[in-house]
């Protein structure tokens, strides 16, 4: 800005004068990440420079907690921001905003809704055993059974034995049939089946609903050697049948 001399009388103009307009603080919530029992990672968007920032939370839309407050600087685009918030209560769906503050005011960002992990509450099949398999022999994909909440989601925290065994079919499963769950993932090594035919395997786990695999299709093994039961004649008589033709 620059002031003018209206009255046209010579004389040096003023010297110029920058200024900025201050613009509302403009903040778009972004949804949760990294949801476990008890913590969640809030996400905001922050378009304006010099605009102080904080979270607004609860178990309804009336909100109720305020996270700690803090401040964005001389920003040139749109900003993603990010505070871990604790002492989250589990199985439990909350709400929350963003909401950002600068000298014109106050700005409210949209509630979103999300949801903490629970307990786990049943098993679920990550990866499947083998389809195709032969009696007798190691799958060769392993089974990989996760613990998981209400939700689906994996309890990293889950400490479960999960075991494996025969559900439907005329053999029986072995190898290493009891496998502990690591952060919620049990993985099976050593599974395999007794008979040749179609069979399922059930996995279980002491106060979780269990699940039973798809169907695979266990094949006989190739035979390692041919054995005589009945050997021939001891005195042939030559150019005629033997009296006792070898049996395999």
């Amino acid at each position: 800005v620059q002031a003018i001399d209206n009255s046209f009388i010579p004389s040096a103009f003023a010297a110029e004068r920058a200024f900025g307009v201050a613009l509302p603080a403009f903040v778009t919530t972004q949804p949760p990440t990294f949801i476990d029992k008890s913590n969640a990672t809030f996400n905001v968007s922050i378009n304006v420079s010099h605009t102080t920032v904080w979270f607004e939370y609860g178990t309804n839309a009336s909100l109720g907690s305020t996270s700690t407050a803090f401040s964005v600087g001389a920003i040139g685009s749109a900003t993603n921001w990010s505070l871990v918030v604790s002492n989250l209560q589990p199985a439990t769906i909350y709400y929350v905003r963003a909401v950002g503050t600068n000298v014109i005011g106050r700005e409210n960002g949209s509630n979103i809704q999300f949801q903490t992990r629970g307990p786990a509450v049943a098993l679920a099949v990550f990866a499947q055993p083998s389809s195709v398999a032969t009696a007798g022999v190691a799958f060769v994909q392993q089974p990989v059974v996760r613990l998981v909440d209400a939700l689906g989601a994996v309890d990293t925290g889950a400490v479960h034995a999960v075991t494996a065994a025969t559900a439907n079919g005329s053999g029986v499963l072995q190898g290493g049939v009891s496998v502990s769950a690591i952060t919620g993932t049990a993985v099976f090594s050593s599974l395999f089946y007794t008979n040749a035919g179609t069979f399922t395997v059930a996995f279980a786990a002491s106060g979780l609903t269990g699940i039973t695999s798809t169907p695979i299709v266990a094949n006989a093994p190739a035979p390692a050697k041919f054995v005589i039961t009945a050997p021939p004649s001891a005195a042939p008589t030559a150019g005629l049948p033997s009296v006792t033709p070898p049996a395999p």
